[in-house]
């Protein structure tokens, strides 16, 4: 039996900054201190990113931390048993 697993992903701003968009899209991750934050891939170098059971609790989790605004997706993974 595989596990399934969610992270959250934080999509926020509009079009490709090198085309003079403003997105800035981050995943959450577990902070070194113990939290949580969405982090940009740069910030989050040495920590895990933070994964749940379920696609609702990805997602509270998700709209309790998230920037105001911010669009969010639960992002399945599924790891072979």
């Amino acid at each position: 039996m595989s596990t399934i697993t969610y992270e959250v992903w934080e999509f926020f701003g509009r079009g490709d900054p090198f085309f003079g968009g403003s997105a800035d899209d981050r995943v959450l991750y577990e902070t070194a201190d113990g939290g949580l934050a969405f982090l940009r891939g740069y910030e989050a170098h040495g920590l895990q990113r933070r994964r749940f059971h379920t696609v609702l609790a990805a997602l509270a989790i998700g709209r309790a931390l998230a920037r105001p605004g911010a669009k969010l997706s639960a992002v399945k993974f599924t790891m072979p048993a």
